[in-house]
């Protein structure tokens, strides 16, 4: 498959980024997979979406885990959590979302966020450090998470794939 240049351009500048980057799209999107099929979904009729609330209700505290790689990245979101792109009159800024409580479901809503930076908030060229950092912490997260709810962890490994383009 031939690309057009600038967008070779743009693929090169973010070749460190793109492993971790496919990583975290792979394992989120499974997980958002999973997540419907094991019945957390945010509404009955309509569209289906994951309900990331639902399932952060039914997780022990992530934050008192006896597991020093996800305390890690607990704390890593919480201390530096993810910015979000706000609209100022003609202007677009990075901002500090509101941190709220240090609960599972601000949690999961920061890796939501990141999900939505890395989709749709210009996160090209990659800043090694910071957005690396942000990635394998959700990353770690979700991993420790996985088997704690069988039904969840049961459809993200299932063979059954939903494909729809």
């Amino acid at each position: 498959m031939t690309l057009r240049p600038e967008i070779e351009q743009k693929l090169g500048q973010s070749e460190p980024y793109q492993t971790i980057a496919f990583r975290f799209v792979f394992v989120f999107s499974r997980y958002e997979f999973a997540l419907k099929m094991a019945g957390f979904i945010r509404r009955k009729e309509g569209p289906l979406e994951a309900c990331w609330d639902s399932y952060a209700q039914c997780l022990p505290i992530l934050s008192e885990a006896n597991n020093r790689d996800l305390n890690d990245a607990v704390s890593q979101l919480f201390d530096r959590p993810p910015r979000i792109q706000r609209r100022y009159g003609d202007s677009t800024a990075w901002c500090a979302r509101e941190a709220g409580d240090h609960n599972n479901a601000t949690l999961f809503q920061f890796i939501r966020d990141i999900r939505n930076n890395l989709f749709h908030g210009g996160k090209v060229p990659f800043r090694e450090g910071r957005d690396d950092e942000l990635l394998r912490s959700s990353l770690v997260i979700l991993s420790e998470c996985l088997p704690i709810n069988k039904a969840v962890y049961d459809a993200f490994c299932s063979a059954e794939v939903w494909v729809s383009v």
